[in-house]
């Protein structure tokens, strides 16, 4: 229940989450409604990891897919 609402707060773009005590939020509305819930972290960031590829050439990235394509055929 917790982690469905906070998916629709994300889909719908509210607020809450981007809070960093969303989960606690979450868990806490769920809680009102009767649902129990248990293990929701306190405190999580809501900055999204960056991409690690972000800064790699589409060529290199197409260039690496070509390798690794090659390799697994061989095996």
């Amino acid at each position: 229940m917790a982690c469905w609402l906070i998916e629709q707060w994300e889909k719908s773009n509210d607020p809450r989450a981007q809070r960093e005590d969303r989960y606690l939020l979450a868990g806490q509305i769920a809680e009102a409604k009767g649902k129990r819930i248990s293990g929701l972290p306190e405190s999580v960031s809501a900055k999204r990891p960056e991409n690690p590829l972000a800064n790699v050439p589409t060529e290199e990235l197409k260039a690496e897919l070509r390798r690794r394509m090659v390799l697994m055929s061989v095996r």
